[in-house]
């Protein structure tokens, strides 16, 4: 179901987001005041004041933007899916948690929201659940590329360097440039034995994110084993 969306607000609630892209953050968030002041419930209008604010570090106005808007519209998908993006960096994880199953709840085939779930039930020590849920957002959006990484990541936990493989290497081909889809790769191909394979995979990660903590160690455990 979409949020509500009052005629008087829609003129700023599309009009703000290439301000937005265009670095324009003052004006953007003028913009979504003037639309609330126009119309007070648009769970719209809201979720994207909170992501403002979100991005600025306001995280108590944030948050408050985004139970606004989830009251307002308990269906609306991504008001709950930003407010798990908030609480999760917050390290509030169970409440995290928590919101971005709304989020799938109201939108089944929401990729972002599934993949975050992943990330959550690996960090717990569940790549079983971490798997089906990478699934899950690859299914809604076969293109995802670090959804492909993850899975690999969820698969080598659960011993099955083959299939991690097979994800990894889908993660590149779709964004090469994507270090977590190299690293996801070199750890597989190292799995397997394939040390030459893990080699080029770190070397491609370590230039694409030099400062990746845990790539210099990799690269190094590749090359003794090659």
């Amino acid at each position: 179901m979409e949020a509500r969306r009052p005629r008087e607000a829609n003129a700023a609630y599309h009009v703000v987001p290439p301000l937005e892209r265009l670095g324009e953050a003052a004006g953007a968030e003028a913009a979504y005041r003037r639309a609330l002041a126009r119309a007070p419930d648009h769970a719209g209008a809201l979720t994207n004041l909170g992501t403002m604010h979100m991005v600025a570090g306001r995280g108590r106005e944030a948050l408050d933007a985004f139970d606004r808007a989830v009251r307002i519209d308990p269906t609306y998908a991504d008001a709950h899916y930003d407010r798990g993006l908030l609480l999760d960096g917050a390290g509030r994880l169970d409440e995290a948690r928590a919101a971005y199953e709304q989020a799938v709840a109201w939108r089944p085939e929401y990729p972002e929201a599934h993949n975050n779930l992943g990330i959550l039930a690996a960090r717990a020590g569940d790549p079983a659940r971490a798997t089906a849920e990478y699934r899950r957002a690859i299914a809604a959006r076969p293109g995802y590329a670090e959804a492909h990484a993850n899975l690999a990541l969820a698969l080598l936990a659960l011993r099955q360097p083959a299939d991690a493989r097979v994800a990894a290497e889908r993660s590149v081909a779709l964004d090469p440039r994507l270090p977590q889809a190299q690293v996801s790769l070199g750890l597989a191909a190292a799995a397997v034995g394939d040390h030459a394979a893990a080699v080029r995979a770190f070397e491609q990660a370590r230039a694409l994110a030099p400062t990746l903590p845990a790539v210099p160690v990799l690269l190094a455990q590749a090359r003794r084993g090659r």
